[in-house]
């Protein structure tokens, strides 16, 4: 007999907890490590402590999760369609009306959407955190070179002060800063590192379900041109009948 028309892909399930379980790690994270960033920045200029992205991320993760939720109900329906025999089990031709190749073509267009948004947001975050790591080795270099007494970094850096004065932004270098920016508990490099790995498997499970609906898509296709096949030439074979009852009946 064939597969059960009630079996429950596994794989697409992994793929479902690897997406959910990688977007909320990676939004909680991101959010802690830009926050921790800009708590850095701030040392210098309160703009940059007052920015704020926690919607942003929290909108990302509730989206990704219902497209996930989403993405594993209708590859369950296909792969239903796909692997099960029909004569064997008559629930999975209720089934078969439900999953048209339109529907197909939609939700691999769907989640070949989200693959690229997520690849944009991978992206992003590798960005930040070449960003974040370039300013850390800077700043725990100059660290190390000065003592508790406050330093102007104007001096190093006059190509900034036009702008630094324009911007409230407060070159003066003191322990307050020093500890702010240097010390390690304040260090997020880690918090990025698991970001980076947390968006990964999120974009890992989003392409799992891409290539499952690509496959399922074209399987489906096949099925209908094989039924619509059969269809003709079953009514060929009763359209021959019939000629052949007519034409005895004739002699």
């Amino acid at each position: 007999m064939g597969r059960r028309c009630n079996a429950i892909p596994c794989w697409s399930v992994l793929a479902t907890i690897a997406t959910v379980g990688g977007t909320l790690m990676f939004c909680t994270l991101i959010d802690k490590g830009v926050h921790g960033f800009l708590y850095q920045l701030g040392a210098f200029s309160k703009t940059a402590s007052d920015i704020s992205i926690h919607w942003e991320i929290t909108a990302i993760g509730i989206l990704t999760t219902f497209f996930a939720l989403l993405f594993l109900i209708i590859g369950m329906r296909s792969t239903f369609v796909t692997e099960a025999e029909p004569k064997f089990d008559d629930r999975c031709s209720a089934v078969d009306g439900c999953v048209h190749p339109a529907m197909m073509y939609l939700a691999t267009l769907l989640v070949y959407g989200a693959v690229m948004v997520w690849i944009a947001l991978l992206c992003c975050a590798v960005s930040i955190a070449v960003l974040y790591a370039v300013f850390m080795f800077v700043m725990t270099a100059f660290c190390a070179t000065v003592d508790n007494k406050c330093f102007d970094l104007s001096v190093l850096l006059p190509a900034i002060v036009s702008y630094a004065s324009n911007n409230k932004v407060d070159l003066t270098f003191c322990k307050d800063k020093k500890d702010a920016i240097c010390l390690r508990e304040n260090n997020q490099i880690w918090v990025f590192i698991g970001t980076i790995l947390c968006g990964i498997v999120a974009l890992v499970g989003l392409i799992h379900f891409l290539m499952c609906f690509s496959a399922n898509l074209a399987r489906i296709r096949l099925m209908r041109r094989a039924r619509r096949g059969e269809h003709i030439a079953m009514n060929q074979g009763t359209v021959d009948s019939n000629s052949f009852i007519m034409t005895n009946m004739d002699k």
